[in-house]
């Protein structure tokens, strides 16, 4: 493992002094290193076709942000099969590996093979033919009205509900902790492979969220005009033509990240819900 990408969100290191401090320091070790700039961050909003180049040849993409800067990276990096060594520089950094101060040592260990590595299961929805892959969640949300989201679901052929809402989401055991988690959804270990759809704001009593193997495609449709606002990892899925029909099922690919297993799951759960709960703006 030698040759490293450092992909920047340069909104958190506007100046570039922490990029440049990790490029000395990973000479150190024996690395070679080139500057990625995340360009996504300007306008991180929106789905963004681009030229996934800048990964060939890396070992590993060292990502300096927040969880954010993870997603938007998430879907070349699992296509690559390039794991992922994750710097918090954001203000949760729920999955995130390393802080500031743990960078030199996060170096020695990768130099010397001390890690493991660790798989999420991604998602893949199709849209009007097109696949957008997501490791988090995707939203559907209504389009460009006031009005509640008429929806149906099904797996496979199967009818599961019809509701009115505001949306819906299918979430990874990975996004269990993110939307869903706020839309009422459970927490979820990312060890397991599932999917879980948790309606957001229905207008019922009656609905919760519902989870489905890994082996079946969840289909939406709605009969609205305005169709469904696709959203992949918090980032909008522009399309001129409206959007009646959404699948979304496991993706082939999964986001490997490099884990020196100094923090567990559980434990990360406990130490960053509590800064979360705390959290100053």
């Amino acid at each position: 493992m030698k040759n490293i990408g450092i992909y920047v969100n340069k909104n958190k290191d506007k100046d570039f002094l922490i990029t440049k401090s990790i490029v000395e320091c990973s000479k150190k070790y024996g690395f070679n290193c080139e500057i990625i700039v995340d360009s996504k961050s300007i306008d991180r909003h929106i789905v963004h076709e681009q030229d996934d180049g800048f990964l060939k040849d890396k070992d590993v993409i060292i990502v300096l942000g927040g969880d954010g800067t993870i997603l938007r990276i998430a879907a070349a990096a699992s296509k690559a099969n390039i794991p992922l060594l994750s710097v918090n520089l954001g203000r949760l950094g729920f999955l995130t590996e390393l802080e500031l101060s743990e960078i030199e040592n996060g170096l020695s260990k990768l130099s010397t093979g001390d890690f493991t590595i660790e798989n999420r299961m991604m998602l893949s929805c199709n849209v009007l033919d097109k696949e957008y892959l997501a490791l988090n969640d995707i939203c559907l949300q209504r389009g460009n009205s006031a009005r509640l989201l008429k929806f149906k679901a099904y797996t496979g052929d199967e009818f599961v509900d019809a509701l009115s809402a505001d949306g819906v989401l299918v979430s990874s055991p990975t996004g269990s902790t993110a939307y869903s988690l706020s839309a009422g959804g459970p927490v979820i270990s990312p060890k397991l492979s599932l999917m879980l759809m948790t309606p957001i704001c229905a207008h019922t009593l009656r609905a919760r969220p519902v989870v489905f193997s890994d082996e079946e495609v969840l289909t939406f449709t709605t009969d609205d005009k305005c169709g469904f606002s696709v959203v992949c990892d918090g980032m909008n899925i522009n399309t001129d033509d409206v959007v009646n029909e959404v699948k979304i099922k496991k993706s082939i690919y999964k986001l490997k990240f490099i884990n020196f297993k100094q923090k567990s799951f559980f434990k990360r759960l406990q130490s960053k819900f509590v800064e979360w709960n705390f959290n100053k703006e």
